[in-house]
């Protein structure tokens, strides 16, 4: 039913048969092999690649610039809510609620330190329960004014203490002038204080 390569350099295909079962499939090299073998399983393995791989392969130091990145993102993100509101573009206000609470699932992502970047579906195999709860209740505010004010500063107040604490545990440096701006935009133009 569907057969999509998805990376032109890198042979990754997505895979669906009738029933809906569902596959991820690459085709690769020895040498192109970058997982350990707990994370793959092969399908036509004629010279043992497999059976050559490392058991499994250590979780990766908190990157520092990772972290930095993701909360610079959520306040680049978060200072375009007057845009929106000043707009009254509701769906850009609920769209933008919903980027924010991707940078907060990317934020709890890099507190796993996974071995290799999870799939959209594997989240409850990677982030404690509590995390899970708390993006479910930031999922979806309604699009409008209060839901988009609410709604960002709901996440607001779950990412920016769990964002500085991470990003000084990973020795990061943090986008203080740039909050500040936001903290300021904020205020001025939407009379609201940006908790965290």
């Amino acid at each position: 039913m569907l057969w999509r390569q998805i990376y032109p350099g890198l042979p990754l295909f997505h895979a669906v048969t009738a029933d809906y079962l569902r596959y991820d499939i690459t085709v690769t090299t020895a040498q192109h092999v970058a997982e350990s073998a707990d994370r793959v399983r092969s399908l036509v393995d004629k010279t043992w690649i497999h059976a050559r791989l490392a058991p499994s392969r250590e979780r990766p130091p908190l990157s520092a610039q990772a972290v930095h990145d993701v909360a610079e993102e959520f306040l680049r993100i978060l200072g375009l809510l007057p845009v929106g509101v000043g707009r009254e573009d509701w769906a850009a206000v609920a769209a933008g609620v919903g980027l924010l609470r991707q940078q907060l699932q990317a934020l709890m992502i890099l507190e796993q330190r996974p071995v290799s970047p999870p799939g959209a579906l594997a989240l409850t195999r990677l982030l404690p329960p509590e995390d899970l709860a708390l993006l479910a209740q930031v999922a979806a505010p309604p699009a409008t004014r209060e839901g988009g004010i609410s709604g960002s500063l709901a996440l607001a107040k779950a990412f920016l203490p769990r964002a500085r604490r991470l990003a000084s545990q990973a020795g990061a440096s943090w986008p203080q002038e740039l909050e500040t701006a936001v903290r300021d935009h904020l205020a001025r133009e939407l009379a609201v204080d940006l908790p965290g």
